[in-house]
């Protein structure tokens, strides 16, 4: 455990958030003493009582196996930095949110791996890393778009951070429209190319065909440049 405690918060002192409204100290000394031994969860946050003190973490499956691993029980109580008027500790903030990205980091390799997972098990293969290079990828943040009747952004088909009931509806499929393929690849993220030249590939290694909105397929023009530019890199690779 003491790794672990290395790698956690200490909220055993009263300690103030970093919130304007908090004007009192949160005590926890009550919470340590009626759950030794506990954990609690919220917001993707852990707290646990450990040799009559509390940490808490952010949350990531390493922490859950070594909690379990040590006999913790999972129970109910208040954990810090975990809901609005309550994000981070006014002294140590940079650390914690530093910690926080580090987690965030994990989930998206949790998400990719499950995953890659789940394709093995339905026999969707690799595509060739020289044609994926030909095809880009939607951030999860989306890309900003102007199209003559609106200004908006273009998501990937899937925008979860973790594997969960919308996924594999989505995970291994591709749709097409005006030239444009979009396909969700093994990864979990999104990818669109021009021309419909990989839809015998997608096909061969097992992508199903389906249903659902293809970026940059209805005369929007990309508004991030970076993204533009390779855009039109691969429509002007296709062009040839």
């Amino acid at each position: 455990m003491q790794n672990l405690i290395k790698r956690c918060f200490d909220v055993t002192q009263p300690f103030y958030p970093d919130d304007e409204y908090h004007t009192e100290p949160i005590d926890m000394s009550d919470i340590i003493s009626k759950f030794p031994g506990c954990y609690a969860t919220n917001n993707s946050t852990v707290c646990f009582i450990y040799d009559g003190k509390a940490f808490v973490a952010p949350y990531t499956r390493e922490l859950m196996k070594e909690l379990t691993l040590n006999g913790y029980r999972h129970d109910f109580f208040f954990v810090p930095f975990s809901s609005p008027g309550c994000r981070a500790p006014s002294v140590g903030k940079d650390r914690w949110l530093k910690m926080r990205q580090d987690a965030r980091i994990t989930y998206e390799l949790y998400y990719e791996k499950d995953c890659r997972d789940w394709c093995d098990e339905h026999g969707i293969k690799e595509i060739a890393p020289d044609t994926m290079k030909r095809c880009l990828r939607i951030p999860k943040e989306g890309v900003p778009v102007h199209h003559p009747h609106y200004e908006g952004r273009k998501w990937p088909a899937l925008s979860e951070t973790s594997f969960d009931c919308m996924v594999p509806d989505r995970l291994g499929s591709f749709s097409t429209n005006n030239g444009v393929v979009a396909f969700v690849y093994r990864d979990g993220h999104t990818y669109v190319t021009r021309g419909y030249w990989i839809v015998g590939l997608l096909e061969r290694a097992g992508f199903r065909r389906a249903h659902f909105e293809v970026p940059f397929s209805n005369c929007e023009t990309i508004q991030d440049p970076i993204i533009a530019a390779e855009w039109q890199s691969i429509c002007d690779a296709y062009s040839k």
